[in-house]
């Protein structure tokens, strides 16, 4: 490999790849110290190593018989080896022109005897090595070699979890991002939606119900067939005015950061009430003592508001009991309606709405419970931890 290159591309790979893992940062890495104390005993060594290299810099993230985390890249042993990526075997540095001026070498710790075999992040990038030193000349016999090859690819296994597990990671952060978009997208929508139909189309309905109600005051100047016409069609006009003051409600995202969340709820569970007809019970303090912080007081009401309306439209609920109960470490949100339950095999494979309600509830550290009640109803339970406030 032309050296260049290494240093140039390779080197600046192997920088963001090992960054993106978060080993450049930290300090002992627990899997690879653990690796480098079994080779340090295999291969009957004082000094034993794992590292991994940036553009500058080696850094000890396994090591045994030395205190320091790290050492300038221009002294490693290492970096041949990267180079080359092969491993490398020097018997005594003393007597090798690459090493023997090396502060390493003539001074602290010593060294004379090194071998190193590369280590490697996928897809097959050498980043460092697992490493064996001696402060006197020596050599390895092939089964030592061979333990210390395996041991390095067990290094390898090591970084290709990491690297599995960071890019999970990114992947959830990114997905989480995703929702927070889509959450934000469906709270203008929202607000569009209930905007319509209370001030746009219930107000049009509404004015044509005050038309029908006026003509129903002529009633006198109507014959009994067309007056009875426009009666049961007042009615039906006004089951819609309230169908959409029902709808309207339903989508209003009340401000949470001016009601708090105690009168948010109840708020919404009032109007709700008054639109539905249902009976909506809600039991809630005036005032929370503990401060929630804006966005958390947004998830717990989504989430209540969801309980709520699935009760209303999937579970066929007539009576919808709602409460908050809160200690000095918890706060229990409890949604409880007395309608068909949910289905079999619906959390495994959840609708959007539950997936909405789940999502909030992991984005605050709150614990999301849905139980079938005997008979029949369900009990939607969100228990947040609360932080400790000293005094």
């Amino acid at each position: 490999m032309d050296e260049r290159t290494d240093d140039g591309e390779i080197a600046s790979l192997r920088t963001r790849r090992l960054r993106a893992l978060n080993l450049l940062e930290s300090d002992v890495e627990p899997s690879l110290d653990a690796l480098a104390r079994v080779a340090a005993r295999v291969c009957d060594v004082p000094i034993a190593l794992v590292t991994l290299l940036n553009g500058h810099r080696q850094w000890f993230r396994g090591r045994v018989g030395v205190r320091i985390s790290g050492t300038p890249i221009e002294h490693a042993f290492c970096a041949l080896a990267l180079r080359d990526d092969r491993e490398l075997v020097v018997a005594d540095a003393t007597l090798d022109p690459r090493f023997l001026d090396n502060p390493l070498v003539t001074g602290e710790p010593s060294i004379r005897f090194y071998a190193g075999v590369p280590i490697r992040i996928p897809p097959s990038l050498p980043v460092g090595t697992l490493c064996v030193i001696d402060t006197r000349p020596r050599s390895l016999d092939e089964s030592q070699l061979a333990l210390l090859r395996a041991l390095a690819g067990q290094a390898d296994q090591v970084l290709a979890l990491r690297d599995a597990h960071w890019t999970l990671e990114r992947l959830r952060e990114h997905e989480k991002t995703l929702e927070r978009r889509l959450r934000d997208v469906e709270r203008a929508e929202a607000l569009r939606i209930a905007a319509e139909l209370h001030d746009g189309l219930g107000q049009d309905l509404l004015g044509m119900q005050l038309s029908l109600v006026e003509l129903l005051v002529r009633r006198d100047r109507l014959d009994e067939p067309l007056a009875a016409r426009i009666a049961e069609l007042s009615d039906l006009v006004g089951r819609a005015v309230k169908r959409c003051r029902e709808m309207a409600y339903a989508h209003t995202p009340y401000s949470t950061e001016e009601l708090g969340l105690a009168r948010a709820l109840d708020r919404y569970c009032e109007r709700l009430r008054e639109a539905s007809g249902r009976l909506i019970e809600c039991s809630v303090p005036a005032v929370l003592k503990s401060p929630l912080e804006a966005a958390t007081t947004e998830h717990l009401l989504r989430i209540a508001q969801e309980a709520i309306r699935n009760a209303l439209r999937h579970a066929g609920a007539l009576r919808i009991d709602v409460s908050l109960l809160e200690s000095q470490r918890r706060l229990w949100l409890t949604v409880e309606d007395d309608g068909r339950g949910l289905p079999p095999g619906v959390l495994e494979d959840p609708g959007a709405g539950l997936r909405g309600m789940l999502f909030r509830a992991e984005e605050i550290g709150a614990t999301l419970t849905f139980r079938n009640q005997q008979g029949s109803g369900l009990q939607v339970e969100c228990v947040l931890p609360l932080p400790v406030v000293r005094r």
